[in-house]
């Protein structure tokens, strides 16, 4: 049997000692073109790169499990709101007033101080408010509080007697005899048959060391009324006119 081999080289032969050998392979390699060689680039790495995530995935198994994301506690319903043990609050200002009394009465003073000052806050036109308040106060040693709440009373009340006389009395307390006079004077001067003012007047006087004009007062207190001479026998502001013989006869008289 002749192969293509047997041909060739009997071809060779035939040709002479200078022809040359032919190569067995007569075709030429073609160069691979570049959109070829990127392609088996590409493959080779994306092979290369699945490989590794494969061996990563068997080392850490793990990890590859997807991260689960707690769903949001669904908000429940609250519902509707308890109901308060706690009283409603009072807004009608005679309800308030007769409160505060009632709390007065029962010797719980801040509890009566807090349902009077309600009904100042309300800039209530009810006189007797800013009195009972303003007494409340100072019953309880708080001067400050109690001159608020007469100061607050004048700007609606003005030139009330009652009101002008007890801010005196709050001044002659706190040692301020001069101002104390000046709101005793006012208030005589609005109601000429009060007697407080004119009994007050003449303590202020007795503590300013003018006796007489305080005694002349005084006198004019009791000649009002006659039991300013007992208010005077006790009273710490009038000792300056202790043992004038005038004092003495109309004190124990």
């Amino acid at each position: 049997m002749s192969s293509i081999y047997d041909a060739l080289q009997r071809l060779q032969q035939a040709g002479g000692e200078d022809a040359k050998p032919l190569p067995l392979n007569l075709r030429r390699r073609r160069p691979l073109k570049p959109a070829v060689a990127a392609g088996i680039v590409a493959l080779s790495v994306g092979v290369i790169v699945a490989v590794a995530l494969l061996v990563i995935h068997l080392a850490h198994p793990k990890s590859a499990q997807p991260i689960r994301v707690q769903p949001a506690p669904v908000s429940q319903s609250l519902g509707p709101a308890p109901a308060s043990n706690q009283p409603p609050v009072v807004n009608d200002p005679a309800a308030i007033l007769a409160e505060a009394r009632q709390l007065k009465a029962q010797g719980d003073l801040a509890a009566a101080a807090a349902a009077y000052k309600r009904l100042v806050d309300k800039n209530s036109d009810d006189l007797d408010v800013y009195l009972e308040l303003g007494a409340l106060q100072v019953g309880a040693g708080n001067l400050d509080e109690a001159m608020v709440a007469y100061d607050k009373g004048l700007s609606i009340h003005r030139d009330e007697p009652r009101l002008l006389n007890n801010m005196g009395t709050i001044l002659l307390k706190k040692g301020e005899f001069s101002s104390a006079a000046g709101y005793f004077e006012q208030a005589q001067a609005k109601a000429p048959d009060y007697v407080e003012p004119v009994y007050n007047q003449a303590c202020a006087y007795a503590r300013l060391g003018e006796k007489r004009k305080a005694m002349a007062l005084l006198k004019k207190a009791c000649a009002m009324n006659p039991a300013a001479a007992s208010w005077a026998a006790g009273d710490s502001d009038l000792k300056p006119l202790a043992g004038q013989p005038e004092f003495d006869a109309l004190v124990n008289g």
